[in-house]
């Protein structure tokens, strides 16, 4: 094999090399881009769920202090 044809063939394997290498990082890259959206909707779920238990956090809190209430009512009538 003479020098030009070696050339030419070392020439084309970097070529080829590199389209593989942009392939390879588009096939990568569109993968991260799908995991990114997959965590934007399970932050999103999570979100949700904080906001949820925050609102029967408040529920419960307020169910304890109605309870509270009527067992003062309850000790206040028993009295009379």
């Amino acid at each position: 094999m003479g020098p030009a044809l070696m050339t030419m063939s070392l020439s084309a394997k970097v070529r080829m090399r590199a389209e593989y290498n942009i392939k390879e990082k588009m096939r990568l890259k569109s993968g991260i881009d799908e995991k990114k959206e997959l965590l934007k909707v399970r932050e999103k779920e999570v979100e949700d769920l904080k906001a949820q238990l925050l609102l029967k956090e408040a529920e419960a809190a307020e169910a304890i202090r109605l309870y509270a209430e009527a067992s003062k009512f309850e000790a206040v009538e028993k009295s009379l």
